[in-house]
């Protein structure tokens, strides 16, 4: 979770592509980590890439399906794909 977090401390800082790269490093080490994969999609979503926010999003609730704000986020990214 080390990277995870790192990666969120860049999504802040406004360090949105390197934010994107640790927290895809993380999945790689540990891909059910449903966290990892919903902070890559707020990463994403600060460059309104809808289509990867809506990926991950729906990557995330498939691993965690209790989580609602995995779908109230997807929600807002098919809102913004039209």
């Amino acid at each position: 979770m080390e990277f995870a977090q790192r990666a969120e401390d860049l999504r802040k800082a406004g360090k949105i592509e390197d934010s994107i790269a640790l927290y895809t490093k993380s999945i790689e080490l540990d891909p059910i980590s449903s966290l990892a994969y919903f902070g890559r999609s707020l990463a994403y979503k600060a460059k309104s890439d809808w289509e990867r926010v809506a990926k991950d999003l729906s990557k995330a609730s498939e691993l965690k399906s209790d989580m609602v704000v995995f779908y109230y986020n997807r929600s807002e990214a098919y809102s913004m794909l039209g």
